[in-house]
């Protein structure tokens, strides 16, 4: 948030799209985090969004569609780890997903889209995205 306050008081008419994290994320955590075998994973939910959806909104928005900040995220909420668990199994990965620890904020629901704003809801779901990347 400091960053965006910074903008605005340097770059009036700025616009901020926040969206949750994308599709590709569990897949990431399983590449990033495995070590022998095991990817350590964070026991969070979360509301995957498709990243085409950004790049749509971001287009709206960059020709005035919108005229203020912006939250998207994806139409489901899901477990990192059970999609991590998922995205090894559809890409017959030789990996076991383990749930890891998360930091308090993360835990406490700090990776979904925060509700005190408006959201806008709308792509494919991960299950979606999942069976067309396969």
């Amino acid at each position: 948030m400091a960053q965006e306050k910074a903008h605005r008081e340097n770059s009036p008419g700025v616009l901020v799209l926040r969206a949750t994290q994308f599709h590709e994320s569990p897949g990431q955590m399983v590449e990033w985090f495995t070590t022998d075998g095991v990817a350590d994973v964070m026991d969070v939910e979360f509301q995957p969004v498709d990243s085409a959806e950004v790049v749509r909104l971001l287009l709206e928005m960059a020709t005035g569609s919108f005229d203020g900040d912006v939250q998207l995220a994806g139409p489901r909420t899901e477990s990192l780890v059970g999609l991590a668990r998922e995205h090894v199994a559809a890409k017959g990965l030789d990996a076991a997903v383990k749930p890891g620890e998360a930091p308090a904020s993360m835990a406490e629901g700090g990776m979904l889209p925060r509700q005190e704003d408006a959201v806008i809801v709308r792509g494919r779901s991960w299950h979606e995205w999942m069976d067309q990347e396969n």
